[in-house]
């Protein structure tokens, strides 16, 4: 399963919005997620390794790393108002990551409550504002941040806005990876987009390395 959010999450929280305090992990709760992955990624069985890391954030209860994976093996298993709770969870945990107010929007626009996605779209656009007021046009992740504001515009209705932002972006960027995403979602509909985002067996188990 492929979401926005876990083709280009993981990488956007070197934009600063991150927290930068290093948390004490307790060593129990590592070897639960730890082996919590290793039980995914060799055996796909992504039930076991939610056990698991329940019994890791029984133990640490802010521990993100394992939040973050049994998000990823709830969606595995379209498990959507359980992924939406644990979604919600990471959110408290990183409240200033605009990434995880789309993926509640995302979860609940599946789950069909379309006020309250829009209203966590809406959320993911004034957080990515606010980093756009720290952060240089020439940051490297700048770019892709402005491309996740322009789907968001879309999701809540907001069509040739969003696509004027990724047709700017699509005509500046040379012949890369990211022109290619970009020239995916052009003109495409929220429906379009958000079918391409859960397209079945295109993720890969997020295998986190704390």
């Amino acid at each position: 399963m492929r979401f926005l959010i876990f083709s280009l999450l993981y990488v956007l929280t070197a934009c600063g919005q991150s927290n930068n305090k290093i948390n004490q992990i307790d060593p129990r709760a590592k070897r639960l997620k730890d082996s919590a992955s290793l039980i995914a990624m060799s055996q796909q069985e992504y039930s076991k390794a939610i056990s698991l890391l329940d019994q890791a954030i029984a133990l640490d209860s802010n521990y993100l790393a394992a939040y973050r994976n049994k998000l990823t093996f709830q969606l595995e298993l379209r498990q959507f108002e359980q992924a939406t709770k644990t979604a919600s969870k990471i959110s408290q945990l990183r409240p200033d990551n605009p990434d995880y107010y789309v993926t509640i929007g995302i979860l609940y626009d599946v789950q069909g409550d379309t006020v309250k996605s829009k209203d966590y779209f809406k959320r993911a656009i004034s957080q990515y504002d606010r980093i756009f007021d720290t952060i240089a046009v020439s940051n490297i992740n700048y770019d892709m941040l402005l491309m996740n504001k322009a789907l968001n515009l879309i999701f809540i209705g907001e069509q040739n806005k969003g696509n004027d932002i990724l047709k700017q972006l699509y005509n500046k960027q040379i012949e890369s990876p990211f022109k290619e995403i970009l020239a995916s979602y052009l003109n495409k509909s929220k429906q379009d987009i958000l079918k391409m985002m859960m397209s079945p067996n295109t993720g890969k188990v997020e295998a986190n390395a704390n």
